[in-house]
């Protein structure tokens, strides 16, 4: 595996570490709190990127920019808890958007496997984050940020709109 000096970073991605803490205090052995990581990944010699693996943290040269995982065991490992936990969040979160009457209880289970599914990650992952960001949310759905002219986000058609 290959060492690197700085610890990986909460979202599991290597990128240039920056110098210095958000006061000025270098960070090298001192205390203080360090400012989110620059998003472009340092290239090392040789082309290649020094990542973290999201799942398994472990330091690993990527052959690409987008490299998220040392190995495809990782990836399919991430990717699988992902559609297990999506699977139970689909059904909860139709049931507290389309009925209404059993919404509180939905909003209620969400809350409580999001908390479930925290606490897993921070015993069995080393507390790595396992979502993405809402904006890599809203770049894979770009609809989402349109604006609607003729209907609601439920498909009804709002009163005195066009038909």
């Amino acid at each position: 595996m290959v060492e690197f000096d700085q610890p990986p970073p909460d979202v599991g991605v290597a990128v240039n570490a920056p110098t210095a803490a958000p006061t000025g205090v270098p960070i090298g052995g001192m205390t203080g709190v360090a400012p989110p990581p620059v998003a472009q990944p340092a290239a090392t010699p040789k082309g290649k990127f020094k990542r973290y693996c999201r799942e398994c943290g472990r330091a690993f040269l990527a052959q690409r920019h987008t490299g998220e995982f040392c190995a495809i065991r990782c990836r399919q490992t991430f990717n699988n808890r992902r559609a297990e936990r999506g699977r139970d969040l689909y059904d909860l979160v139709m049931t507290w958007r389309f009925q209404r009457d059993e919404a509180g209880a939905a909003q209620t289970l969400i809350s409580k496997l999001a908390a479930h599914w925290r606490c897993k990650d921070e015993r069995e992952r080393a507390g790595r984050q396992s979502w993405n960001s809402i904006g890599d949310v809203r770049a894979r759905h770009r609809y989402l940020g349109s604006e609607l002219l003729d209907s609601n986000v439920a498909g009804m058609h709002r009163p005195g709109g066009r038909r």
